[in-house]
């Protein structure tokens, strides 16, 4: 976070960017309010049972006006060539979707 502080130093003042870390698979006060909302590939490290906790906690308790989610599409892993087939793209990966499981 340190280093990201760093770079936002050279925004212009009148853009306002805060970093907090937490969890999103608990209520949170300090995430309610808010614009927006980026989950840039976190949920496929979360547990599968825990994945409903979080969309609770971020659609309905931080309610963010836009939310933007990315996770891994598992059909583009056959565009890896040192990735074996059925493996995921890393070992802290609990899932990866196709684009209609994502959808879903």
């Amino acid at each position: 976070m340190e280093i990201a502080d760093a770079r936002l130093d050279r925004l212009p003042s009148s853009h306002t960017v805060q970093f907090l870390q937490g969890s999103l698979t608990y209520k949170d006060k300090r995430l309610t309010g808010y614009d927006a909302a980026t989950v840039i590939e976190v949920i496929e490290h979360l547990e599968l049972p825990r994945l409903s906790v979080f969309a609770r906690v971020l659609f309905e308790f931080t309610q963010p006006k836009t939310i933007i989610v990315t996770t891994p599409n598992i059909e583009y892993n056959v565009k890896f060539t040192n990735l074996s087939p059925g493996k995921l793209r890393h070992q802290d990966h609990r899932f990866e979707w196709t684009r209609n499981e994502f959808q879903s």
